[in-house]
């Protein structure tokens, strides 16, 4: 996952490995800060690889079945997270390394 800041083009937050889905969340809002406080920009997009992008989309509260945590199928307009347009790519690695 990468998350660009708009003065910037060349810079980007990565971010180290997660656990799970959850973790990735805290991690995507976390690698925001940096470029807010260091840098006083604001994040313009969170690049995300498809493998990624569905586990985040699927992810259920409390486990339960069609309970998303975002808006699920039947979200209208482009994704987000944490106000910010996500953008998924097969261009950027999974969090294991690969490209899948």
């Amino acid at each position: 996952m990468k998350l660009h800041r708009p003065h910037d083009r060349c810079r980007t937050q990565r971010l180290g490995a997660p656990v799970g889905p959850a973790s990735n969340l805290d991690n995507i809002r976390k690698a925001m800060t940096p470029g807010r406080v260091n840098a006083r920009s604001e994040p313009t997009a969170v690049v995300l690889n498809p493998t990624d992008a569905q586990n985040l989309d699927l992810l259920n509260e409390n486990n339960e079945a069609n309970n998303f945590v975002g808006p699920g199928p039947y979200g209208v307009g482009a994704p987000r997270l944490w106000g910010v347009p996500v953008v998924e790519t097969d261009v950027a690695h999974c969090r294991d390394g690969s490209r899948r």
